[in-house]
């Protein structure tokens, strides 16, 4: 016996926003979609910089999303994880933002490979703000090679 399920669904349970384009593409290729976050992102309010780092490092969009009402100079260059990441600190302002590219997905610690070639720790301390909960502690890995972090 044949069982043939007329539609297949999929939950998706990431929190980054938006997601109406990654439910819109499965959407289009027959699935019911559902999404429900596991877990919700809450940025906590950015303070005034007291000094001029080299550089931003995001790890994420939350990240820029976090700064988006922050008085930080919008010409600290900004290191990306991914180019989603690019665009949301471009669109909030940021103007120098770049990220490693990294196939076949970012990563952070490609990211940290690439902020040590592109970076010295001498010219000054980097900011990069991370969650409770991290995959890999970007802030603990650019201090082991040799880099201020705040």
């Amino acid at each position: 016996m044949r069982i043939t399920l007329e539609k297949s669904g999929l939950l998706i349970t990431n929190s980054r926003p938006p997601m109406r384009y990654e439910i819109m593409k499965w959407q289009s290729k027959g699935f019911n979609v559902y999404y429900e976050p596991l877990l919700a992102i809450v940025s906590l309010p950015v303070e005034s910089l007291k000094c001029t780092p080299q550089a931003i490092v995001l790890t994420s969009m939350n990240g820029a999303i976090s700064l988006q009402d922050s008085d930080w100079d919008r010409r600290i260059p900004v290191y990306c994880i991914g180019s989603a990441t690019v665009a949301a600190a471009k669109a909030y302002g940021f103007k120098d933002c770049t990220s490693p590219n990294s196939k076949p997905y970012p990563s952070a610690i490609n990211l940290v490979y690439w902020i040590k070639q592109n970076l010295n720790p001498s010219d000054g301390a980097i900011i990069h703000g991370g969650g409770e909960q991290l995959r890999h502690d970007v802030a603990e890995m650019l201090n082991n090679k040799g880099f201020e972090t705040l």
